[in-house]
């Protein structure tokens, strides 16, 4: 990968050829000179010395012999263009295994796609030249092929489910995108009706696939060739003003990113850094969808970084570290920021986007990511085989999909069979039985539950499990499959549960469970109610208002009907409110608000890796930033941090037997740390609004709680205020600044 010097504004155009990529889908024109077999035979041997899946004689023989099949084939027939067919043919094997990386075999399939639709070979003669993998395929393409009677633009989805179905191979559904793509880049040579009703099957049903399969850019460029036929009026002032903006936007983007390149320059990166514009069909959506004006679009363009990590380093670690240059030297529109490194999405699909203000307050996105991750972006689930060593995030789609990275490496018979099943992947629904044999659609993911519901309330309501396909008995959340007969299990005693909602996908499930809930919670309301009104009873003790809005601030609840609802199902014990009584409202209570914690430690040792989720603060000693500390590790790999004069650190690593880590704080400002001082004081009027003001608006401190009382005497009264703090150096100031307030006698902060 290129690393980029740093550039002046002098330099800034010659950067432009590599920075800015237009996207906007040209006009196919006839060409004057029609393509000939002559002109292919020069153009497929020009391929195949630069594909690298044909580099061994074999393979180089059989791809030749696939197309000295498909060119004898096809001898003599055109297309509505008037090219040769045979151009078509290598055209879709140039996708197949340039823009999509899929296998040799796949590319001889492209090659013999048409051959048994079009010509009078038959699949007999194919399986005979070739072998049965082949021959298979293709008759699955060639079904395909005549199944476009079936599209109707209002249930496309019918369509789509023809063309899984037939899909046994996870190859003829590539092979097929591949297919429809260079039919959509000559399209322009059919009728309006053929142009209107292939552009529509394309936008409706191609590039939704496309996108399912992560081919980014192959579903942009469908779908942005069908609008292009559907509404060229609005796909020409879109791209009009995509066009009378270019200039401007390149050298914008240019000066936007001399800062980032001499940054990663400067940190040794190896990089790539480009622009993205937003295809001109996700204009038009995004549009009409929140019905705004071309102008009020921010992100047309995105800059996109491309990084090869440095040695030592993760690729989380580096996309992270370009992540935090933002974080600290732009404004960041929080609500924008997308993190699919930790979660990639279902397609695989992996980066960091973060949205930025540029000069001249102009919002900017940008996209961070490997080159992997990249590869993996354009060219979808093939990427991840090429990757099959690297480790990535343990996903839902890359369990689906991880024996099969490493099968379409050699294809052979038993791995085609193996690969029949991957169908069901990609299905946004499924079939499952009763025990009587009706069938019922469910979406993909649906649970034992969905299914009870789908059949009646009351088995819903009390199932507890079902047996699946008599001879399995599975709990309540288990995903079912296609083909399954299941037989729900219940009882009469169970009564649904809030965690139901969490794993239910059906909207029938999830109604019924939500009016449940709600009579329920009526029913609990009331009878915390109840509760507390028998508690004022037995102290005799007759609150007002204020008490009641007290109770709700110290549990951290909405409004009063959360709290009645907390007694009511004893969330909320009956002596924690009879204690409050007891007391008579000596607790003085705030609203808090609870820290975030993400990268505030380091460590010279190299081993250990401290991040958001395997840590937690020791709450026998509390340590703040600038304490000395020292990190032990469980059995879980979960880090405590302890001060290290902490004792009962040292007693847990005698017992246990565990290691300590030398550990060091890294500020961020934005950071906070509980901790709790004790103070004694007079026992003078307004003193303790004194200590809440300066705290709350003086130092800008959160106060979690406080609890004063006095002394027998009245004439001194003490107790201890609990706050989140920066760190040592921010409590220090506190305590000094309590300090100055006249009457204060001691403060100190707790062991």
């Amino acid at each position: 990968m290129p690393k980029y010097e740093l550039l002046t504004k002098e330099d800034a155009p010659k950067f432009t050829e590599i920075l800015y990529q237009p996207k906007v889908v040209p006009d196919i024109k006839a060409t004057k000179n029609k393509i000939t077999e002559q002109d292919v035979d020069k153009d497929f041997y020009t391929f195949i010395r630069k594909c690298h899946r044909c580099k061994s004689e074999k393979n180089e023989k059989l791809i030749t012999k696939a197309y000295l099949f498909a060119k004898e084939a096809h001898k003599g027939e055109t297309r509505y263009s008037g090219d040769a067919f045979i151009n078509h043919l290598v055209e879709v094997a140039k996708i197949v295994t340039g823009n999509i990386g899929l296998s040799l075999t796949s590319a001889v399939c492209a090659l013999l796609h048409d051959v048994v639709s079009n010509t009078e070979y038959t699949i007999k003669d194919i399986e005979v030249s070739f072998n049965k993998e082949i021959a298979t395929i293709v008759e699955n393409l060639t079904k395909i092929k005549g199944t476009s009677n079936y599209f109707d633009i209002k249930k496309p989805e019918i369509y789509k489910r023809i063309l899984i179905s037939l899909s046994e191979d996870i190859r003829i559904i590539y092979i097929k995108i591949a297919d429809r793509l260079h039919n959509m880049r000559t399209i322009n040579s059919l009728d309006v009706e053929k142009r209107t009703k292939v552009a529509n099957e394309t936008l409706f049903v191609y590039a939704p696939l496309a996108h399912r399969l992560g081919l980014y850019l192959i579903k942009s460029e469908l779908e942005d060739l069908a609008f292009k036929c559907l509404n060229r009026d609005a796909y020409n002032k879109i791209a009009n003003r995509i066009d009378s903006t270019k200039k401007q936007n390149i050298n914008y983007l240019n000066r936007f990113s001399l800062p980032i390149i001499a940054k990663l320059f400067k940190e040794n990166f190896k990089f790539d850094i480009i622009s993205r514009q937003k295809s001109i069909y996700s204009i038009y959506k995004k549009m009409q969808k929140k019905n705004i004006n071309f102008d009020d679009i921010y992100d047309i363009f995105a800059v996109r970084i491309i990084i090869s990590p440095r040695p030592q380093k993760t690729e989380q670690q580096e996309c992270n570290e370009i992540f935090n240059y933002f974080f600290e030297n732009y404004e960041i529109k929080l609500d924008r920021i997308r993190n699919w490194i930790y979660k990639p999405k279902d397609n695989g699909y992996e980066a960091i986007h973060v949205t930025v203000k540029g000069s001249n307050n102009r919002w900017i996105e940008v996209q961070i990511r490997t080159e992997r991750m990249n590869e993996i972006a354009e060219k979808g689930l093939s990427a991840h085989w090429k990757y099959k060593n690297i480790g990535t995030k343990n996903i839902e789609f890359n369990k689906k999909i991880s024996k099969i990275k490493e099968k379409l490496e050699n294809v052979d018979i038993k791995n085609f069979k193996y690969l029949s099943k991957l169908k069901l992947v990609f299905t946004d629904e499924i079939y499952v039985y009763t025990p009587q044999g009706r069938q019922i659609k469910l979406p993909y993911g649906a649970s034992v539950l969905d299914f009870a519901f789908s059949v009646s309330r009351k088995l819903g309501t009390n199932c507890i499990g079902a047996e699946i396909n008599n001879k399995l008995v599975v709990p309540i959340d288990y995903k079912i499959k296609t083909g399954d007969y299941i037989k729900i299990l219940t009882s009469e005693k169970t009564i649904p549960k809030m965690k139901w909602l969490k794993f239910v996908k059906t909207d029938v499930a999830k109604k019924i469970l939500l009016e449940i809930f709600q009579i329920k919670k009526i029913d609990e309301k009331e009878k915390g109610e109840r509760i507390l009104e028998s508690i004022y009873n037995k102290f005799n003790y007759n609150p007002n208002q204020d008490f009641i809005q007290m109770l709700v601030r110290y549990y951290k609840l909405g409004n009063k009907q959360e709290l009645y609802y907390k007694i009511g199902t004893h969330q909320i014990r009956n002596i924690e409110i009879e204690n409050i009584i007891k007391k008579k409202l000596r607790w003085s209570l705030r609203n808090f608000i609870k820290p975030q914690f993400t990268n505030i430690f380091t460590t010279n040792q190299k081993i250990l890796t401290i991040n958001d989720d395997n840590y937690k603060i020791a709450k026998c000693c509390s340590p703040i930033p600038g304490d000395e500390v020292l990190g032990i590790k469980d059995q879980n790999d979960i880090i405590t941090i302890h001060k290290k004069a902490c004792r009962k650190m040292y007693d847990l690593v005698a017992t246990n037997k565990q290691k300590m880590y030398p550990l060091t704080w890294q500020l961020y400002k934005a950071k906070s740390f509980q901790t709790s001082l004790r103070i004694e004081a007079d026992n003078k009027i307004g003193i303790l609004n004194k200590i809440t003001t300066v705290m709350t608006k003086d130092m800008e401190v959160n106060i979690k709680s406080i609890h004063f009382e006095s002394t027998e005497n009245e004439t001194i009264f003490s107790g201890w205020i609990e706050i989140y703090v920066l760190n040592k150096k921010h409590l220090k100031n506190i305590i000094n600044k309590l300090y100055n307030i006249k009457g204060i006698n001691n403060v100190e902060r707790l062991k």
